[in-house]
């Protein structure tokens, strides 16, 4: 055989032995592969166990829930089961802390509301008061004001049925007593309007009568060349007094009644 035949042999030879080789190493594979099933097998033994524990565990716990339905509740933890729970309790105290500031926030109402009625009491009493003695005061103007122009009616009464003759003389007394304030009928008004509306009249009768009066005092009544003029301002002016001194004699005899 050739050299080249021999080398080509040589060759063919070695990657014979080569391909032989890990031929006979497979026989070491199913041992490996054996371990592996067994671990595997193993692993699955345990899933099951695990999984008959995690459901005996699982039939435990709802036969406890079942218990725990029919017993009293439990008192609220902070675990997931119990969030409403804790909920509730979270929104009583709430409740409850604003059930609180609604009766502190009434009281402090009712107590600002307490003395607005008081202060509002104690200005109608001031004002109560104010008013009684407003009316005190007028009550006293017009007693007095009734006083003094009864007083002047009666003086003038006296007197006017000579006026012929105090004209003559030059002896006629001043007539300011029968111009009185109008504040005599404003006062009788605050009282009662009716008696300051008569109190207005006699007023204005007396006024009338004193210029009646005043018109004659510086005729020159020599002789009684003029004595009609005077006369006749005699006469209107007495009906004038006549009629005032009646009106006020009937208030003043009110004031003196147990009502008046």
């Amino acid at each position: 055989m050739k050299p080249k035949h021999l080398a080509a042999l040589g060759v063919l030879l070695l990657s014979l032995a080569d391909v032989s080789l890990p031929s006979a190493q497979k026989p070491a594979q199913p041992t490996e592969l054996q371990k592996l099933k067994e671990r595997v097998g193993a692993l699955e033994s345990r899933q099951k166990t695990a999984q008959q524990r995690a459901d005996t565990l699982d039939s435990d716990i709802k036969a406890l829930q079942q218990k725990a339905d029919r017993a009293e509740p439990p008192p609220p933890t902070s675990s997931p089961s119990n969030a409403p729970n804790w909920i509730m309790a979270f929104f009583t105290v709430v409740i409850a802390g604003a059930t609180v500031a609604y009766v502190v926030l009434t009281k402090r109402l009712w107590q600002e509301t307490k003395k607005s009625a008081e202060a509002a009491k104690n200005s109608a009493d001031v004002l109560d008061r104010q008013m009684k003695q407003e009316a005190d005061r007028c009550k006293f103007a017009l007693r007095a004001g009734v006083a003094t122009a009864l007083e002047a009616t009666e003086f003038w009464k006296k007197r006017i049925g000579d006026l012929v003759n105090l004209v003559g003389r030059r002896e006629l007394p001043p007539t300011h007593n029968l111009n009185l304030p109008y504040s005599i009928a404003e006062s009788g008004s605050l009282t009662d309007i009716n008696t300051g509306l008569t109190l207005s009249l006699v007023l204005d009768d007396m006024r009338t009568a004193r210029d009646l009066i005043e018109s004659v005092r510086n005729i020159n009544n020599e002789g009684g060349a003029n004595n009609g003029p005077i006369e006749r301002a005699r006469e209107e002016a007495a009906t004038l007094l006549a009629n005032a001194h009646e009106e006020l004699t009937e208030l003043s005899a009110a004031f003196d009644a147990p009502n008046g």
